[in-house]
């Protein structure tokens, strides 16, 4: 075997057992982790939104079908599911002081 060969099958070598290390974790890794992650939060939140669609789309169909209330009581009734069903806070575009 030849010298040259040899230091490229011991490169090699260090290369695939350096990919084996427990300590450390491949892009691919770190990757899935993270998609994990933002499956589990946006599976959360479906979830929220699927409860807010269905405690919207039962009282609009029924004020659709039954117009005897009043604005008061409809609007008495979307000011409840509102205040239960509060949205997270946009991000950015707050103003500062004005």
């Amino acid at each position: 075997m030849a010298w040259d060969e040899w230091e490229h099958l011991k490169a090699d070598a260090a290369t695939r057992s350096s990919r084996m290390r427990l300590n450390r974790y491949p892009a691919g890794c770190r990757s899935a982790a993270a998609q994990k992650e933002l499956c589990a939060s946006w599976s959360e939140y479906v979830r929220n939104v699927r409860e807010r669609c269905k405690s919207s789309g039962g009282l609009l169909k029924s004020s659709g079908h039954d117009l005897s209330k009043t604005d008061e009581s409809l609007k008495a009734e979307l000011d409840a599911i509102k205040a239960e069903c509060t949205d997270t806070p946009a991000v950015g575009g707050r103003p500062k002081g004005k």
